[in-house]
Order: C-alpha cells, then structure tokens, then sequence
C-alpha cells in the first residue's frame, strides 16, 4: 500500500484549494497549514497519481489537462464530504435541518427572497440557510466551485454545467440623474439614450448575456458590478444606465423613465449544477421558489 494513501483526503483538499485560490500561500491560509506542507501534499498526490497536475509558469500556477480532469472529479466529492453528516441527519430524520448556502445579487436579496426564506422556515424551522450577496461573477464561481448549493442570476443562455429554472421577470427602464436632459421625459428610445454617457453592467465572462437585453449602451463612461452600484453612479451624475424596473425603489435619487422599445424583460431564475444531487434542504428550496413563481 502506498505510504500516502491514508493522507488523500488531505491532498485532494490541499489541491483543490490550491487551484481554487490561485496560490498555495492562500490555499495554506485557508486551510490553516503552512505552505511547505500544502506544496508537500500536492506533490505526493501527483506521485500516487503519476501525473503532473500543475506547472508553474513564472508567479502563477496553470492547471494541466490532468490536473483539470482531477479537480473535476475532486471538488464534488469534497463537498459531498463536508455536507455528509448534515446530509446524513436530515435523510435519516426525513426532515431539513441542516445547512443551506445560496448566492444572490442585491435584486434578488431585496425583491422576492425575504418570501423564500419565510416559507423554508415555515416548513423547516430548524434548517438554517446562508445567504452571500455578491456579484454575478462571484455567484457563478461559487456555484461552480460548489461553495453554494443554489445561485441566482439573469441568464439567457444554457451553460454546459450549470441548469437554469426561470423564476421571475422584470421589465428594463432607463434611469438618469435628477437634472439630466433626460430627466423630465416621459419615455426615451434607445437612440435617444444612445447620445448621452452611460454606466453600464460588467458582463459576466462564464454566463452569457445579450447586450440589448443587459442594459448595454456605446457610449459607456463607467462599467460597475451590481444594479445598486449602477443606481449610485447614476445618482451621482455619472451617466445614465438601463436597469431591471424591480431594482427602481422610490427613495433613490434618480428619474425612472420607460424605454418602448425593451420588449424582451430581463429573467431571473435559480441556477443550480447540473447532474449534482441536492440535499432535502435544497431540494425543499427549490420547490418553494418553483411555488412562488407559479403563484406570481
């Protein structure tokens, strides 16, 4: 038997880390080790393996097909792991009480999740659910890297890993600064606001969108993560920007103005990874969103 053997789950870990953070400082941080020994494990899962699974290419650390093949199999096995006695708990007592983690933007957190988390607790009371609010980008990399069970996001293209469910929909208004030109109109075209400077939304690389659709303008000035960061700068008389009507609160300091031409609203729905297994807790989850959207 292989002297490390007993070590892999170790090593797994201490590569998947590695690769996670991009650097095996961080990935010692985060795991509370020191950096000969997590460089120390990488090393021995490669020799048990015979492959090597990173290479160095100056001050940064490049998967290799093996490396990517490995990582693939390893992040989902790792999470299973960690969930196991909460997954464990919950399907021997038939009931959700363990841990739930979701990724939500500022939209999501502030529109329809609070009616989420009310009926969860509802149904299971003792069942605890963690909500990150960060970026889109952000959402998918934690979705992805399997750090949160289910992710909200606005996409409109189908991701080879990932399952998109529809959940709600919001119609794009254009919003400008109080004494902007634009401010007293009654509806604008998308030429009209093509002539002035615009804010607009950071494109997520790993989730498509289409640029009409996403709020995309030519003549940007500033690209900002996140529709509250978008409202500021507008407020502030940076630019103007199109924006999800559902973000629009009376209290902001900008002019909501109806754009005729936004035919094709902006859909927000639940992406979860594809072919992975959920826990009663996610899966309970999920059913309540499906609900929610039914019911309107």
């Amino acid at each position: 038997m292989h002297e490390h053997r007993g070590n892999r789950l170790k090593q797994l870990r201490a590569f998947c880390q590695v690769v996670r953070l991009g650097s095996v400082t961080r990935a010692a941080k985060h795991l509370s080790s020191s950096q000969p020994a997590v460089s120390q494990q990488v090393r021995n899962l490669e020799q048990e393996l015979g492959a090597t699974l990173l290479n160095r290419k100056g001050p940064r650390l490049v998967l290799s097909s093996a490396g990517q093949e490995l990582y693939e199999m390893a992040m989902p096995l790792l999470a299973r792991v960690d969930r196991l006695p909460g997954t464990f708990a919950d399907q021997h007592r038939g009931e959700a009480r363990g841990e739930l983690d979701i990724a939500v933007g500022p939209t999501t957190a502030e529109s329809v999740l609070p009616e989420y988390l009310y009926r969860f607790h509802e149904q299971h009371p003792r069942g605890v659910v963690n909500v990150a609010v960060v970026s889109d980008r952000e959402r998918v990399r934690r979705l992805r890297d399997f750090e949160v069970d289910i992710a909200f996001s606005a996409v409109d293209v189908p991701q080879l890993d990932l399952d998109f469910q529809p959940v709600f929909s919001s119609k794009m208004v254009l919003i400008a600064p109080q004494t902007h030109p634009l401010a007293d109109e009654r509806s604008v075209s998308i030429a009209e606001a093509a002539m002035y400077p615009a804010v607009t939304p950071r494109l997520v690389d790993s989730v498509s969108h289409r640029g009409e659709q996403y709020g995309q303008l030519p003549n940007r000035v500033a690209e900002v993560d996140g529709w509250g960061e978008i409202k500021r700068y507008v407020a502030e008389g940076v630019g103007i920007a199109f924006v999800p009507e559902i973000c629009v609160a009376a209290t902001d300091r900008v002019r909501r103005i109806p754009v005729a031409e936004y035919a094709t609203p902006l859909v927000y729905g639940m992406l979860t990874r594809r072919g992975s297994p959920h826990s009663l807790a996610a899966e309970s989850f999920v059913r309540i969103v499906n609900e929610c959207a039914r019911e309107g």
